[in-house]
């Protein structure tokens, strides 16, 4: 799993008057709201004797462990232990990892690294649609979760092969061509544009849709900085829908995927629920290939499995993250029952020591 990277940790809307326990890298967090009211990220774990901060309580804007009572701050340090005179003078080492959190499209992202400010990856602006003033795009926020491999999940979403075969309702295996597509670099992603003869649509969107329509635009975009995903279908020339997913490891086997739909059709909220039924059907198609794939991880070499130029874009991917595990390197989840590693953050760049190793 990679480091020095931005994750989705949850919805916004999802941090409320007690602290939240998140997952993410195969290490345990704790989020919570500051005194100002901001997302705040800590290793979910008290330096005492190990108990975890999200079962403790928030305290005007810190979290205060169940256990003993220590307080801390969204800056990780411990500013108050109970038991010890006020006037006494608290270990150095009485501090944990903190992550630097940021708001965007309604979600929650944390910085699970150690760079700098300067240093870190941008996340990718894949959604301009949610900054719309005028009231022309819907959105649905939801999540979905896959007892699979963070890299098999994500090639799965930008690969254009697949569709015919596991998705039957749009796919069409009669004709599972996929024109060659020139796959364009960008940073740290990638994307291609394709096209292709949709089948006839039923229900409210068929009848906003010709049945003879022209071949239906989508492109396909992938970046690192935020792991996610924009899939952009251009329906008709008026009509238009945007699928995009955040991608958070919660472990080398478990992946969790954030993701909004944004539309400029059928904008009435009754709407919402059929849209998002569909979109979790091929979801669910999707998942249950991807629980039964060979090796669960994807291999170290390219050569271990045969590609073929329409996969262009999942090769692109994997090439990407080679360079950045190559740089940065990569964290696996720990044994809990021998070990308790923290994942990297910026302040131990800085002078001082730490209870916990470094993942």
């Amino acid at each position: 799993m990679l480091k020095n990277l931005w994750y989705v940790a949850c919805l916004e809307s999802e941090l409320g008057d007690r602290p939240k326990a998140v997952r993410m890298l195969g290490h345990d967090l704790v989020l919570f709201r500051d005194a100002a009211g901001a997302p705040a990220c800590l290793a979910d774990t008290c330096v005492h004797r190990g108990a975890p901060l999200s079962r403790g309580r928030c305290v005007e804007g810190r979290v205060q462990c169940p256990y003993h009572g220590w307080v801390y701050a969204a800056d990780g340090r411990c500013v108050e232990i109970p038991s010890l005179e006020s006037q006494a003078r608290l270990p150095e080492r009485a501090r944990v990892d903190a992550y630097p959190c940021r708001v965007l499209y309604g979600l929650v992202w944390v910085f699970l690294g150690d760079l700098a400010p300067e240093a870190r990856p941008e996340i990718a602006g894949f959604l301009p649609e949610f900054a719309a003033t005028e009231q022309s795009w819907r959105f649905i926020h939801g999540r979905f979760e896959y007892v699979a491999n963070w890299e098999r999940v994500f090639e799965n979403h930008i690969d254009s092969a697949h569709t015919h075969f596991i998705h039957p309702d749009f796919g069409n295996p009669d004709d599972p061509r996929v024109p060659r597509a020139s796959v364009q670099t960008d940073g740290l992603g990638a994307w291609a544009e394709h096209s292709y003869q949709p089948r006839p649509k039923r229900g409210p969107l068929g009848e906003l849709v010709d049945e003879h329509r022209p071949p239906v635009r989508t492109r396909l975009a992938f970046d690192l900085g935020g792991l996610c995903v924009r899939l952009a279908i251009r329906m008709t020339e008026t009509l238009r829908q945007v699928v995009f997913q955040a991608f958070t490891p919660i472990d080398e086997r478990h992946t969790l995927s954030h993701y909004i739909q944004a539309r400029n059709f059928l904008l009435e909220p009754e709407h919402d629920g059929p849209l998002r039924a569909d979109l979790e059907k091929i979801f669910t198609e999707d998942r249950e290939i991807l629980e039964c794939l060979r090796p669960a991880v994807v291999p170290d070499t390219l050569n271990a499995e045969l590609s073929v130029q329409t996969d262009a874009l999942p090769v692109a991917f994997r090439h990407q993250v080679r360079r950045w595990r190559a740089v940065h390197g990569a964290i696996r989840t720990p044994d809990p029952a021998a070990e308790l590693t923290a994942i990297a953050c910026p302040a131990r760049r800085g002078p001082g020591q730490w209870v916990f190793p470094e993942a």
